[in-house]
């Protein structure tokens, strides 16, 4: 018995909102869930919950021209509340994004710094070793002249 009146009660009260009233009960608990959660969403997150918006959006072009002056100031709102932590999510991500891109490009740097390094001392290898085998080449043929008189 109490189950069917409980139910009673819910449909009563369901029945009371208008189509418009419901649909703002349910951008609103939308809008509140994002701003309570959205710092923990990942992009595949965010990308659902903006499909999410989408359906909303679709389901208010169809009660366009139904909505009060107050519903529709309402609706202004959320959609304002959700640019702001859209727009508060997307600059997070890009930050995020650009530390990474900087802890890349120092390890690139250093490792291109490393590997300038490694090229200079083989360099200055190579032309020790090339000055080297001149020096021995012009005394190999000082000494062929001076044997030969030349």
């Amino acid at each position: 018995m109490k189950k069917y009146l409980y139910f009673i009660i819910v449909f009563a009260l369901c029945a009371c909102h208008s189509k418009t009233e419901r649909y703002l009960l349910s951008y609103t608990r939308f809008i509140t869930e994002i701003e309570a959660n959205a710092e923990t969403y990942s992009l595949q997150d965010w990308e659902q919950k903006e499909s999410v918006l989408q359906t909303l959006k679709s389901e208010e072009s169809m009660l366009k021209g139904q909505f009060s002056s107050d519903e529709l100031k309402k609706i202004g709102e959320l959609d304002a509340r959700f640019c702001k932590v859209s727009t508060k999510f997307y600059f997070q991500k890009i930050k995020e994004q650009v530390r990474d891109g900087v802890e890349y490009g120092k390890g690139f740097i250093s490792e291109m710094v490393n590997a300038a390094d490694s090229i200079a001392d083989e360099s200055d290898d190579f032309v020790n070793e090339m000055s080297q085998i001149f020096e021995d080449a012009v005394s190999e043929c000082e000494s062929i002249f001076d044997e030969n008189n030349f």
